[in-house]
């Protein structure tokens, strides 16, 4: 599962509810817990020497992993990040209703796309799920809805229905639609204020 980086630490930090930034090193858990609790949370060191500390969405708001530089290597710089982010009064099937969790945030912008990560089976295999974000709302983002819902999500972004409808583009490709999308919709935007 892409969200296992190392198998340890890796250097990042996090944000607590009142926007106090604390750098160290984060190890990314996730397990599903068929109840109200979030599936994801991070445990946290300071150091190589540190006592760990667990984080859960009512702990703190956001963080960033590097996914380069692990707690052995410390004084690296860092290349690649990921960005997590709580999701709110969400659900990805009619058992798992999530009042909030963290998701891996893959674009921001008019539209933002998550990446939702959980367990399934007796086996707790990892898996995960699209969850976007429009207008305040976030939804499940299946093939179905995808289907269903492009030309609402998409609006106005003419070029890029056109390819959807011609099937050059599909939900396979819904990094880097919404990517498109918020760089055309940003522009719209800078046009309209000339």
């Amino acid at each position: 599962m892409e969200l296992s980086y190392s198998q340890g630490y890796n250097k990042g930090y996090y944000f607590t509810h009142d926007n106090h930034r604390v750098e160290g090193f984060l190890k990314l858990k996730c397990a599903a817990h068929f109840s109200d609790e979030p599936d994801n949370w991070v445990v946290f060191k300071r150091d190589k020497k540190s006592k760990k500390v667990e984080l859960r969405t009512y702990d703190i708001k956001s963080y960033v992993v590097f996914k380069d530089v692990t707690i052995s290597d410390e004084n690296t710089e860092p290349a690649e990040k990921d960005s997590f982010a709580i999701g709110k009064n969400f659900r990805i099937n009619n058992f798992a209703y999530f009042p909030e969790d963290f998701a891996k945030v893959i674009d921001h912008g008019k539209i933002t796309l998550y990446k939702h990560y959980t367990t399934s089976g007796a086996e707790r295999l990892p898996t995960w799920n699209y969850l976007i974000k429009k207008n305040y709302i976030v939804k499940l983002l299946t093939k179905k809805y995808f289907k269903e819902e492009y030309q609402e999500l998409f609006k106005g972004h003419e070029a890029l229905l056109q390819k959807i409808q011609s099937k050059e583009f599909s939900y396979e490709d819904i990094e880097s639609l919404v990517r498109d999308y918020n760089v055309w919709f940003k522009k719209q935007g800078t046009l309209s204020v000339h």
